[in-house]
């Protein structure tokens, strides 16, 4: 079960759901061509040597140098299956991470505004960073979300129709 599922409250519902775009897998990944390939031809080159003495030397090397842009980018793998970036009727909820985690709970009421920041490739490809800013405390800066106009949409949505049900003195 999701953390968004397990902290809700009574009555209250999930209005949008978004997550991290695949946008932050890039970086990973071209570390893995431009390093990792490398490291995989000299780990080739080492097992097919007959200097032993060195072989060892180039394979554990290259074996480095393959090793860490793929835990580098299994990390990215699951960090973007275990965030979480939802719209409830009563709050905003977000959660990022797995390993180290960071989450974030703001009630509708309590928020001041929601901005975006999107670059040139964020427009393109559909991703930004959001910022959330409650009353009385700072800004909540999220990266790479997948459509944060829409998430920023969903959030105003939903306090427009919390301050339209809540009763008027």
């Amino acid at each position: 079960m999701s953390y968004v599922d397990q902290n809700l409250e009574t009555g209250e519902v999930v209005r949008y759901r978004t997550k991290l775009h695949w946008a932050i897998l890039i970086g990973p990944m071209v570390a893995l061509v431009i390093v990792g390939i490398p490291g995989l031809v000299m780990m080739i080159m080492a097992m097919t040597s007959n200097d032993m003495e060195n072989a060892s030397t180039v394979g554990v090397s290259g074996a480095l140098l393959l090793a860490i842009p793929v835990i580098a980018l299994l990390v990215v793998i699951l960090k973007r299956a275990t965030s979480e970036f939802a719209v409830t009727s009563k709050r905003v909820i977000i959660k990022v991470g797995a390993i180290s985690t960071k989450t974030f709970e703001l009630f509708l009421n309590k928020i001041e505004s929601v901005g975006v920041n999107q670059d040139l490739l964020g427009r393109l490809f559909g991703y930004g960073t959001i910022i959330v800013r409650g009353t009385g405390g700072g800004l909540e800066p999220f990266k790479c979300i997948v459509d944060p106009l829409e998430f920023r949409r969903q959030v105003q949505l939903e306090i427009g129709q919390s301050a339209a049900a809540a009763p008027q003195r």
